[in-house]
């Protein structure tokens, strides 16, 4: 079971180091199943994850949006750059309707947050339930309801935002 942690704005679960293996997995580490190559794996604090929602939430507030800096590694197009700045106003409009779970990587040598964001599921139409607190949400599709982002601890700067498509 991971931590969770409730605060007057969000929920959430802290993955803990155990869960991606000891060491490591390969399928983990290669970017297999995360999407990009981990170095290793640590298990955020709470303050890591109160920094990292503080953060996310000015800069998603911001006018205007640093998209450039939130994609990091990733050269957009212009369709692809308005592409993700509508995704990121339907993820402002609906901020307070996701969870989320908090995984510590290391990634070219810095220590970020992997903060998974979904929505919070209607009880009569549950898809994912409350496996969210005990396994790692990865959902192929959704658009704007799944979508994640890295917070760099040392740093304090958000970046590799990566909203779902939609099939």
């Amino acid at each position: 079971m991971f931590s969770v942690i409730k605060r007057p704005t969000f929920e959430g679960a802290i993955v803990p180091t155990e869960y991606m293996g000891d060491p490591p997995g390969e399928v983990w580490t290669s970017g297999r199943s995360l999407g990009f190559a981990v170095e290793s794996f640590w298990r955020p604090s709470e303050d890591d994850v109160s920094r990292a929602e503080a953060r996310i939430r000015e800069v998603f507030s911001s006018n205007p949006i640093p998209l450039q800096a939130l994609v990091g590694t990733i050269a957009l197009s212009p369709e692809q750059r308005g592409y993700e700045l509508r995704e990121i106003a339907k993820i402002v409009a609906h901020f307070g309707e996701y969870r989320r779970q908090y995984m510590g990587v290391v990634v070219s040598g810095r220590r970020r947050v992997l903060c998974n964001f979904f929505m919070k599921e209607p009880e009569d139409r549950p898809f994912i339930g409350d496996r969210w607190r005990c396994d790692w949400v990865a959902v192929d599709d959704g658009g704007f309801w799944y979508w994640q982002i890295q917070f760099d601890v040392e740093d304090d700067t958000c970046t590799e935002f990566r909203s779902n498509g939609y099939a």
